[in-house]
């Protein structure tokens, strides 16, 4: 298969989709540590606000019948886990299940983790291949920036749907593409050149990784064609809405009832 490339832009190519999860897998485990660290300095802190954003959306859409108190939450590509904990956080009676194939991501998240944190299970697996008795178990399913980085993402769209209750919401905080169009030439910039600089100070040493998220973005379908794949996998009432001029994008969907 031909490889997706921006050699002309960053001197980096994307790996072969069939080498892309063993490649994701063996390289998050190699940045694990300094990734929370990447991401303060990436977005300078929003990140977190935007996060925050995204587990309101999903709350405020929810027509699955469950109380917000005691949903069923699967965030998948879980990584750190910030979105996970979101959820879980100050809710006893939420189930929260946090998935990733990256045990150092996970561990990371297990280390973040509250003590008195029982309402969190984190599971290794694949966002690709989830396990058939997850079908209709969810009221809501989340992605925090892993939907660009699974082998397909249609079908990981497919699994998150098939993994919801009916009325069940989808979010999905990925980076995206820039608007308005002037803004495009400073945030591919920063995004190139930028971003494997503050990968190198985050990590301590240079790492392709960093190399690999602004090429994986620019590869990415932009908001609205993405949009329609969410739309095509089943999703009612889609939306998006960008933060910082796409530096990141809330995409949001529901599992009609």
């Amino acid at each position: 298969m031909q490889k997706a490339t921006m050699k002309k832009n960053t001197g980096y190519i994307l790996p072969d989709q069939e080498e892309k999860a063993s490649y994701l897998q063996k390289n998050f485990d190699e940045i694990a540590a300094s990734y929370d660290r990447f991401n303060d300095l990436f977005t300078g802190g929003m990140h977190r606000f935007w996060k925050q954003k995204t587990i309101r959306k999903a709350l405020h859409g929810l027509q699955s019948g469950t109380l917000p108190s005691r949903i069923t939450v699967l965030d998948l590509c879980s990584g750190s886990g910030d979105l996970a904990l979101g959820f879980a956080r100050n809710e006893p009676e939420r189930r929260v299940l946090a998935l990733d194939f990256s045990a150092r991501m996970l561990g990371v998240l297990a280390a973040k983790r509250p003590t008195e944190m029982k309402n969190l299970n984190i599971v290794q697996g694949d966002a690709m291949h989830l396990p058939s008795e997850y079908s209709g178990l969810f009221d809501v399913v989340s992605i925090g920036y892993g939907i660009r980085n699974l082998t397909d993402p249609r079908a990981g769209l497919q699994e998150a749907f098939r993994a919801l209750k009916p009325g069940g919401m989808l979010v999905i905080l990925e980076v995206g593409d820039f608007s308005p169009s002037w803004i495009e030439p400073m945030a591919r910039f920063y995004m190139e050149k930028i971003i494997p600089i503050l990968g190198r100070i985050a990590q301590g040493s240079s790492h392709e990784m960093y190399d690999y998220l602004p090429t994986s973005a620019r590869e990415f379908p932009g908001a609205i064609e993405f949009t329609d794949w969410i739309s095509q996998t089943g999703f009612e009432a889609v939306q998006f809405e960008r933060f910082f001029f796409g530096a990141s994008i809330l995409y949001s969907g529901r599992k009609p009832l």
